[in-house]
């Protein structure tokens, strides 16, 4: 059974760029404060490097995968915990243009696999404020 962690935000500032900002990895340590640091390129099939700091707890580093890709719109990596079929999360970033120069950030997990019924309660509200804590760090510097 999948489970999922969605967050939404309400960004005053053109679809390029929040796109710019979210796809510049080496940029995140300068404004994020979950995600502190990032490497990478945004596209098909690329591993990346990320750490994100969970609310209240340690950084840590993950290796995930570009698994969509569609410029100006969506994006999303894939990582797993030992092994894809016990527990795996596809972190999705999905801009939709309400306005001119206002966007609406879908920001949210899926976590699939044996074990995520039973690891996603443990993590869901820490990560629930670091996407949160993200989404409104990147609004202030999309709109400053």
């Amino acid at each position: 059974m999948n489970q999922i962690i969605k967050t939404e935000i309400i960004i005053n500032a053109s679809l390029e760029r929040v796109w710019g900002l979210l796809t510049d990895l080496a940029s995140y340590s300068t404004w994020n404060p979950f995600i502190v640091k990032a490497k990478g390129t945004i596209k098909l099939d690329q591993r990346l490097m990320c750490q994100p700091r969970m609310p209240g707890g340690r950084k840590y580093t993950f290796r995930p995968i570009v698994t969509r890709c569609e410029i100006h719109r969506v994006f999303a990596w894939t990582g797993n915990v030992m092994h894809s079929s016990l527990a795996s999360g596809e972190h999705i970033f999905e801009i939709v243009q309400s306005e001119e120069n206002q966007v609406k950030l879908i920001h949210d997990e899926i976590f699939t696999g044996v074990l995520a019924p039973l690891y996603v309660p443990l993590i869901r509200e820490a990560t629930t404020k670091g996407f949160i804590m993200m989404n409104e760090a990147l609004k202030d510097i999309a709109e400053n």
